[in-house]
C-alpha cells in the first residue's frame, strides 16, 4: 500500500447490525441511518462501489492523498501517479464550449465549485466534493489544501 492507508475495517462497520442490537439502527433502501454502506442511492444500486462515492477512509488518508498529488504523484519518495496524471486531473479537460471546467475526476470551476473554493482559493485550484458534504479542495499556488468529513 504506496499510500499506507489502514485497513478499512478500522474505520467503519461494514457490515450492517440488527436494528437494536446496539442501540443504533441500520439503513436501507427505504431509508434510515446508513452505516459502513455508500450514501448515495445511485451507486448503492450498482453494488456500492464506484469511483464517484463509496470511499471510506480518514482525514489522515485523505490528507496523505492531497499532499502526493501537490507533489506531481510522490509521496515519500514513493511514485504513486505519473506527474502527466496529475496534470490531467488538475488542468481542465472539459471539452471546449463547456462552462464548466473539470480535470479528470476533479472539479475546477463549476457551480459545484464555488462553495468549496470560497474566496481563499483561486480558479485553477481543484477539487472534489462528495454526496454527504465531505470536500477535498487543493491549490497548488499555496501548496495548501483542506479536507472536510462529514
Amino acid at each position: 500500500l504506496p499510500l499506507r492507508r489502514i485497513d478499512r475495517s478500522a474505520i467503519a462497520p461494514t457490515q450492517k447490525v440488527a436494528s437494536g442490537a446496539d442501540g443504533s439502527l441500520h439503513g436501507d433502501m427505504a431509508g434510515g441511518l446508513l452505516q459502513g454502506v455508500v450514501h448515495d442511492p445511485t451507486v448503492r444500486r450498482i453494488g456500492g462501489v464506484a469511483g464517484s462515492a463509496g470511499v471510506f477512509t480518514t482525514g489522515r488518508d485523505v490528507a496523505r492523498y492531497a499532499r502526493m498529488l501537490l507533489a506531481g504523484g510522490e509521496l515519500d519518495g514513493v511514485r504513486i501517479l505519473r506527474p502527466e496524471s496529475v496534470r490531467l486531473l488538475s488542468t481542465v479537460q472539459s471539452p471546449p464550449g463547456i462552462a464548466a471546467l473539470r480535470g479528470l475526476g476533479m472539479d475546477i470551476d463549476s457551480p459545484y465549485a464555488q462553495r468549496p473554493r470560497g474566496t481563499r482559493y483561486p480558479v485553477g485550484s481543484f477539487g472534489h466534493t462528495g454526496f454527504t458534504g465531505c470536500i477535498l479542495w487543493i491549490d497548488p499556488g499555496s501548496r495548501s489544501f483542506y479536507v472536510l468529513l462529514s
